[in-house]
């Protein structure tokens, strides 16, 4: 839910990413099982000559395999579930609140010189980005020369 004054708008759901990905994987999984099966064939065969050449080799081999099974999946789990958006008009000088982090945005004349802006949150953490960047993060004037800010070096 977003907020400003007596305004609010709810998201939407524009696109339900775990869907679509859960979709995906379904039709590729015929592929994704005759590609692990050749590989694991492989590396049994493999696995095999090298216990006949010796103890250690086998060994070291066998550990090799197990491991290069293991999916990673961190940036799966970095997904969002869904993309959603909210669309809502409001006064130059009033705040925005996002409610559902509990985060207060200043006013958009305090951001930027223009009439939009743009928010994005996410749910794995309270970061909020916007369009145009807030003073502290973008360039600011200070007596007729333009600085950037160490922070959005």
């Amino acid at each position: 839910l977003i907020q400003s004054g007596t305004k609010n708008a709810d998201t939407e759901i524009i696109e339900y990413l775990e869907k679509r990905i859960r979709e995906d994987l379904e039709k590729n999984k015929a592929k994704e099982l005759a590609a692990a099966t050749v590989r694991a064939v492989a590396k049994y065969k493999m696995v095999q000559e090298a216990q006949s050449k010796g103890d250690f080799g086998g060994i070291i081999m066998n550990i090799a395999t197990v491991a290069s099974e293991q999916a990673d999946v961190r940036s799966w789990n970095m997904l969002p579930a869904s993309i959603q958006l909210a669309r809502i008009t409001v006064p130059l000088d009033e705040p925005l609140q996002i409610v559902n982090k509990a985060q207060t945005l200043p006013p958009l004349s305090e951001v930027t010189k223009g009439s939009y802006g743009v928010v994005l949150v996410n749910s794995l953490n309270q970061r909020v980005y916007q369009y145009p960047p807030a003073p502290s993060l973008a360039q600011v004037e200070v007596k007729g020369e333009t600085h950037v800010p160490e922070t959005a070096q």
